[in-house]
């Protein structure tokens, strides 16, 4: 028996990277070799006496992922290719909350990050409501006088009022400003005589107004004390009950609510729910046609409002990743027409045959918006269903896409932003609106077959549209909020565009590219070379990396900001390692060009769990879950 040999092993002094090229390491953390490479976040040194334990101890919440993604393996190696998981439950210490397969946590759930990083967020305000007012952050009743004497100065209230019907925002379709404008001088007549539900539509717009332009201080304090006072005045005209201009009163503090949170929160899910429970109650689901004590000019506008409501909670229930509320098979209103204020007024008894689309009325958006509704719907429906799809339907869906976006008017149909640097912001938004709506749809459609084109070749269409429609909407991303005129231009005038609605769009888009360079990495270097020409990995790489410092500056501003930065810093540098480990085709920090430049790179390398593990997570692609992926929008 040959004697042990009791020398002690050899000490392992530089890094995983230097030991792997033979590189001269300087033993910092990180050393200089990866510092230079861009690849300080993976800089790790491994000790003979490192335990599994200790690994576990530094990363709890991932320590028992690989026999996740083990299980995971063996239960794709028996599930049908067309079939897809209804949703996603995720547990926390309060308990669980259901996602849809459309939202975006599922993507950070999907590469572990997302119990890593929610654990991270600032501590917030104990004494602020993390949530919607009107359900648990008013205190002391008030009384009229009180709510009255809360309104800003009449100039100031002129102002405001003339910037909102001056605006071509999309909550104006609402309203009629002429009709509006009798109202509002009756009121300034007798102010203590005014409907508790119409004061709350006139905080709702003068608030709404304050958040159309950028401004100061000022504006902001006149935003918070308007959206406190539309609730107050809610809650005094009880919202649960019917009434004549509850539900337009409702809509308005909605949208104030969600766009004042920048993040998506189940509160204003549970409004919405509210809101059309009020709005059925009061028969907006039913055509007007049917009930003649209806006037032809309310029933119009109640056309134009059930649509807003339609459109709103369409966009909420996406966001939140939970099922729309709106009953539509016992639903028959009518679409509003395409007419200008001038041709409705109260008196009227016959409507005006509608205008064509290419004259832009306040409703010409929300029309063209509820065709891609009605296909998008069809899509969230087999993406969720338990039941799978046939490729033949996806297919068809995509035609309907593509009918759908050429159908649009030139006017509002996307050009370069060379050419649309003269036009309003207001045609602008609505060009880059539908254009953003166009690509996330065509994402939603074909991301599940990003995977299984790589074995099987009738899906190479789908993998093609999916990163596609990837890359255009990170273009339009750099476009809107990059360093360019047309995007100081717009926002400058476009407050509501940039809401969390927009955010998941982009959040979207960078997981799609996230996750075929996954792919990229753990397949056959050459092979994917030979293939893969017309999607170069180094524009993919480009995209992410632009999306990414576009995120850094403004993470500050949204929790979804934040996560998103995080998320995509970590895949940057997961991709970046891995391109430095097996084709020593090394992409400096600094090697991007054009608008990647102006942003900068994060270093997130608290959040960075062990190679080891996230190897055992990514590994394999190609069985990767779409539905922890999905439950990230």
């Amino acid at each position: 028996m040959p004697a042990r040999d009791k020398r002690k092993p050899r000490i392992r002094l530089s890094c995983t990277f230097c030991r792997e090229k033979k590189l001269k390491c300087n033993r910092q953390h990180p050393c200089d070799s990866c510092v230079r490479r861009g690849l300080g976040v993976f800089c790790d040194y491994i000790s003979e006496n490192r335990s599994a334990s200790h690994v576990q101890q530094r990363w709890p919440s991932i320590a028992v992922q690989p026999a996740v993604v083990q299980e995971q393996n063996r239960e794709a190696e028996h599930a049908s290719p067309s079939a897809s998981l209804p949703g996603k439950i995720i547990p926390s210490q309060d308990g669980t909350r259901y996602i849809n397969s459309a939202h975006w946590q599922a993507i950070l759930d999907d590469i572990n990050m997302v119990e890593r990083i929610t654990n991270d967020k600032e501590p917030r305000d104990e004494r602020r409501p993390d949530g919607p007012l009107l359900l648990f952050g008013l205190t002391l009743p008030v009384s009229k006088v009180q709510l009255l004497a809360g309104l800003p100065p009449r100039p100031v209230m002129n102002r405001l009022l003339s910037r909102f019907f001056n605006s071509r925002e999309s909550p104006l379709v609402m309203f009629h400003p002429p009709t509006f404008e009798k109202e509002y001088i009756h009121f300034l007549s007798n102010p203590e005589a005014v409907n508790m539900a119409w004061l709350a539509v006139l905080f709702g717009v003068l608030c709404c107004s304050s958040r159309f332009q950028t401004g100061g201080a000022d504006d902001s304090s006149l935003f918070d004390n308007c959206l406190f006072h539309t609730a107050q005045c809610l809650a005094m005209a009880n919202y649960t009950t019917p009434g004549r201009y509850k539900v337009e009163a409702m809509i308005m503090y909605l949208g104030l609510e969600y766009l004042k949170a920048s993040d998506a929160q189940v509160g204003v899910s549970v409004l919405t729910s509210i809101l059309t429970r009020l709005a059925v109650h009061m028969g907006y689901h039913r055509d007007s046609k049917h009930y003649p004590r209806i006037s032809i000019f309310d029933g119009e506008m109640r056309r134009r409002v059930y649509l807003y409501l339609v459109m709103l909670d369409s966009a909420l229930s996406s966001q939140a990743g939970v099922p729309q509320t709106v009953p539509k098979s016992q639903s028959d209103t009518e679409l509003p027409r395409n007419l200008l204020d001038e041709d409705l007024h109260p008196d009227m008894t016959v409507l005006p045959p509608s205008r064509p689309e290419t004259d832009l009325t306040p409703v010409a958006f929300m029309l063209i918006k509820k065709r891609l509704l009605n296909i998008a719907t069809e899509i969230a429906d087999i993406a969720s269903s338990v039941d799978g799809r046939s490729y033949d339907q996806v297919l068809y869906l995509d035609q309907r896409l593509q009918e759908f976006y050429h159908n649009i008017p030139p006017l509002l149909r996307m050009r370069s932003s060379v050419t649309s640097i003269i036009d309003p912001p207001d045609v602008i938004l609505h060009r880059y609106e539908h254009a953003l709506s166009f690509q996330r749809e065509r994402c939603m459609l074909h991301r599940r077959y990003l995977s299984q084109s790589r074995h099987d070749a009738q899906y190479a269409y789908s993998r093609w549209a999916c990163l596609d429609a990837a890359q255009m909407i990170l273009r339009y991303q750099v476009d809107l909020h990059g360093e360019s005129a047309l995007g100081e231009q717009v926002r400058s005038s476009g407050a509501i565009f940039f809401s969390s609605l927009t955010t998941g769009k982009y959040l979207t888009a960078a997981m799609i590219i996230c996750l075929e360079l996954s792919f990229r990495a753990v397949e056959d270097h050459a092979a994917v070379q030979a293939e893969d020409q017309h999607i170069l990995r180094e524009n993919l790489v480009q995209s992410l990396q632009t999306s990414h410092g576009i995120w850094m500056a403004s993470r500050g501003r949204s929790e979804e900001a934040r996560k998103a930065a995080e998320t995509t810093g970590f895949m940057l540098g997961l991709t970046r390692f891995r391109a430095e480990v097996q084709t020593e085709d090394v992409i400096p920090a600094s090697g991007m060009v054009g608008q990647a430049d102006a942003y900068p790179m994060g270093n997130p390398v608290e959040l960075i769990p062990s190679l080891e593990l996230l190897q055992g997570m990514l590994n394999d692609p190609s069985r990767f879950d779409w539905c922890l992926w999905d439950t990230t929008f």
